[in-house]
């Protein structure tokens, strides 16, 4: 029965060699990201991006008319404050799509397209959403938790997603059987 069991599961992952192998660099992707965003949060190199996520959010606050300050990871105005924190970076979202671009088995030329277009296009996100979060805090205070923990990580999340289905579909040319 083991045997039996064992060819069939070899078959198996014969059959679908590029799957499991896409599926390993994947988890290996993300487990060394995990590691390297544990390390990266300690680093002093993170106030940095910390800080410019602020100022990029305080920036467009203002062109939209909020009289948004900023200091440091604070943006306030005076209706509303907010400190930028580690998960205001979109860099887990930036980091899972890195990974699924990596694990694809497409050509590195597609890949080094991918990658840059897509870091920018999420944090582009990302500011829009910190921007949008400021607006939820100053005007529905209410409902900012909600915004901030569930909607936008989820919206985040899913563009990530998203942003590499259209990837494979633009980039890989993927033709189907």
């Amino acid at each position: 029965m083991f045997r039996q069991v064992s060819g069939r599961l070899k078959l198996a992952i014969g059959h679908n060699r590029v799957v499991v192998r896409s599926c390993a660099i994947f988890g290996a992707c993300v487990l060394l990201s995990a590691f390297a965003y544990s390390r990266l949060v300690e680093a002093d190199f993170f106030a940095v991006i910390l800080a410019f996520t602020a100022r990029a959010t305080g920036f467009f606050l203002n062109l939209l008319g909020c009289g948004a300050a900023v200091s440091g990871v604070s943006v306030s105005s005076s209706d509303f404050s907010v400190d930028i924190g580690t998960g205001c970076t979109g860099l887990v979202p930036i980091m899972i799509f890195i990974c699924a671009v990596l694990a694809y088995p497409a050509k590195i030329k597609a890949k080094a397209i991918g990658i840059p277009l897509g870091i920018f296009c999420l944090y582009s996100l990302n500011i829009l959403r910190t921007v949008s979060l400021f607006f939820i805090g100053a005007h529905f205070y209410n409902f900012f938790d909600i915004a901030h923990l569930l909607v936008w990580q989820s919206l985040m999340i899913l563009s990530a997603i998203v942003l590499w289905l259209f990837w494979v579909g633009r980039m890989t040319h993927v033709q189907a059987h």
